[in-house]
């Protein structure tokens, strides 16, 4: 297994055949109204000049901390930040203030693209356990078949609790594998609020699993991630036997050991007799990890830890093992090689243990290009005949090329998209390059003409 694995992992590592071609932009665009594409053209241009990036921020901050303010002025002012920025972005990174909005975005997405959906609503702080869980249950019995839903622990598990357990998993001899301890939670002084945890997210996943939803478990930064794994190994065990898993873990390939770490987890899965899910993500924290030590050299390191993380769930899916894969990467050559590595492997396309995402604004090009490379559900005639039906019918679980939709409202949401605007470069940088074929297609529709691509259009 473990010359499959690096015979794998080589194959990753070199240029991509191409299978995927977001340079591709008269097709992979053609979804978008010249309208739609200007204005997206035009905010990734503007987040291209200096200071940009951190005035957006500040305005976002000062925009919700305004309009929770008491202060009249203070709050007229917030609201009234928020009320531009809600223009900027509304419809384009984010679906609406409501879950009927979602849907609608969703409903179109698959119709008109082909392509499938992670819903979310945009509350991240844990305020009230008992409202955070009783939302997210709902949003599972709302959201249609074969839709995805993140969770985030820290809104569904006591923290002082996840805090404990990730000390004790700390002061183990080997702290990877203490996650798979299940006797630590027997020494916690909040056991209780352990168990509770995992009676939540298995009840979800139960309820998930019925309705052919699946739940992707979202990363914590370091402090705590240890305790989340924990809690989620130990809800993947519960369902031993399962035909897929109750929900993903995250693995952020910026910090170093997460290619032992996802290895160990699956194995133990597999031993266990339980499937295995992992989301794959280069990592989401990387300004407040730094200074713990524990984030990689370079990008360089971790653009070769995330291909070799897709190898090795790739590897054990093609060897016949439940192992589940959610590629989330707004990289193209990340998305490419796992493509070709699928055909090598003889794994079919829209496999269903296989998918990719992407955030809704950013990529649109490579989404749509994963979709035109069998990434996703049935054929054009298939697509077109369901949309008289699309209403009356679960969503296809054979989408595999996927769009995180969110909603909420924009006094939520402002901060979730600071957050995306202090994530890594992936998260940020791709995009901004995919905005040259913005622009090229732009001016092929208007001037008739196509631009050659150039490797320059693509470059992180």
């Amino acid at each position: 297994m473990k010359a499959f694995h690096t015979a794998i992992t080589r194959r990753l590592s070199v240029a991509p055949r191409r299978a995927v071609d977001p340079t591709n932009t008269e097709s992979s665009l053609a979804a978008f109204g010249s309208g739609a594409l200007l204005a997206r053209a035009s905010l990734m241009s503007a987040l291209r000049l200096p200071g940009f990036v951190p005035c957006a921020k500040f305005a976002l901050a000062f925009g919700a901390n305004g309009a929770r303010s008491a202060n009249p002025a203070y709050n007229l002012a917030g609201r009234g930040v928020l009320a531009v920025a809600q223009r900027l972005v509304e419809g384009t990174f984010v679906a609406g203030e409501s879950l009927d909005d979602a849907l609608r975005l969703a409903e179109r997405l698959e119709a008109e693209r082909g392509v499938g959906v992670l819903i979310d609503h945009s509350v991240e702080d844990a305020v009230d356990l008992g409202a955070n869980r009783a939302r997210k249950a709902r949003l599972v019995d709302a959201v249609p078949a074969g839709a995805m839903v993140p969770l985030k622990a820290t809104a569904l598990a006591d923290v002082a609790m996840l805090e404990e357990l990730s000390d004790l998993v700390a002061r183990a001899d080997d702290p990877d594998a203490a996650r798979l301890d299940g006797a630590l939670a027997d020494r916690l002084d909040s056991s209780h609020a352990y168990a509770e945890a995992v009676d939540c997210l298995a009840a979800l996943g139960e309820a998930a699993g019925r309705r052919g939803v699946a739940l992707l478990l979202d990363a914590e930064r370091t402090p705590i991630q240890p305790a989340v794994d924990h809690v989620a190994l130990a809800v993947l065990r519960r369902f031993a036997g399962a035909p897929r898993p109750a929900l993903y873990n995250t693995y952020q390939c910026y910090l170093a050991g997460s290619g032992r770490r996802l290895r160990l987890d699956e194995a133990a899965c597999a031993a266990a007799g339980a499937p295995f899910g992992a989301k794959v993500v280069r990592g989401a924290y990387l300004a407040d990890e730094r200074p713990t030590g524990k984030v990689r050299e370079s990008k360089a390191a971790t653009d070769a830890a995330y291909d070799a993380a897709l190898a090795s769930m790739l590897g054990a899916a093609a060897a016949g093992r439940p192992a589940f894969l959610v590629a989330a990467t707004h990289n193209p050559d990340s998305a490419a090689k796992a493509v070709d590595a699928l055909d090598e492997l003889g794994l079919r396309r829209d496999d269903e243990r296989v998918a990719f995402a992407q955030i809704l604004g950013m990529c649109d090009t490579l989404t749509a290009a994963l979709a035109a490379a069998g990434c996703r559900q049935g054929s054009k005639r298939e697509r077109n005949s369901q949309l008289q039906r699309l209403r009356s019918r679960p969503f296809s679980t054979r989408c595999r090329a996927r769009k995180l939709v969110l909603y909420g409202a924009f006094d939520d949401v402002a901060p979730w998209i600071a957050r995306r605007l202090d994530e890594n470069k992936d998260a940020l940088g791709a995009p901004i390059a995919e905005n040259a074929l913005l622009w090229r297609e732009l001016r092929r529709r208007a001037f008739g003409r196509t631009a050659a691509a150039s490797p320059a259009d693509l470059a992180p």
